[in-house]
């Protein structure tokens, strides 16, 4: 399917690129950048590297969910392909 063509249909992915889900985002990485920072060693590296992901993605407004199962990066280019969602017909 091409790009354009490409719309971002579930509910859960228009949370993710939504203002509630940036904020969860960042909120869920500043959690595990605490624990990783907590926990140290090597565990606490990858918790706070996969943390600073998160609150990067919100702050920046990218989704990797909405990338990886749709192919649309943006946040702002998914917001507005979700709500060309149609309908399907019987």
């Amino acid at each position: 399917m091409p790009r354009d063509q490409r719309i971002v249909a579930s509910a859960f992915a228009q949370f993710m690129v939504s203002t509630a889900g940036r904020a969860l985002r960042g909120f869920i990485g500043i959690v595990l950048i605490a624990v990783g920072y907590v926990i140290a060693g090597v565990a606490g590296w990858v918790l706070g590297a996969f943390g600073l992901l998160l609150v990067s993605a919100g702050a920046f407004d990218f989704c990797f969910i909405t990338g990886l199962v749709d192919g649309i990066w943006s946040g702002r280019e998914a917001r507005a392909r979700g709500h060309r969602v149609e309908t399907p017909t019987p």
